[in-house]
């Protein structure tokens, strides 16, 4: 959990976990208020979330980067896109009000903490294998 609290604390991260748990609350009002227009709302969500990220993304935070700054902004546009398509799934089981949204969430979390888990270890092999600590 400290892991998380550190993650959240860079300016950077707190924007995307922001720009994810927007992309739920969109999808849940959307999928409340216009059942019907599912199919085109939630592509809409995803590309005005993307487009959000990028144009409002903080650029000052990206010096810790150096070179490789536009990659982690990139990976993080992949990983928006992933989860947002994860929590519009979520909204839409929710509004549906099927016994299985509980399975779905822990399934999405589960999968998410197996995820983040074999990043940050790959990251530690990597930073090992080119001779830092």
């Amino acid at each position: 959990m400290r892991g998380i609290l550190d993650w959240l604390k860079e300016e950077e991260n707190t924007f995307f976990a922001l720009h994810v748990a927007g992309l739920f609350v969109l999808a849940f009002a959307a999928e409340s208020l216009a059942p019907a227009w599912t199919k085109v709302v939630y592509p809409a969500l995803l590309l005005l979330a993307a487009a959000s990220f990028m144009w409002n993304y903080p650029v000052k935070a990206i010096k810790n980067h150096g070179l490789f700054s536009e990659y982690a902004i990139e990976s993080r546009l992949l990983w928006l896109v992933l989860l947002g398509a994860l929590t519009e799934y979520l909204a839409y089981d929710l509004c549906e009000c099927k016994n299985e949204w509980l399975y779905a969430g822990v399934a999405i979390v589960a999968g998410l903490l197996i995820a983040f888990y074999s990043r940050s270890r790959l990251h530690e092999r990597i930073i090992g294998a080119r001779g830092f600590k």
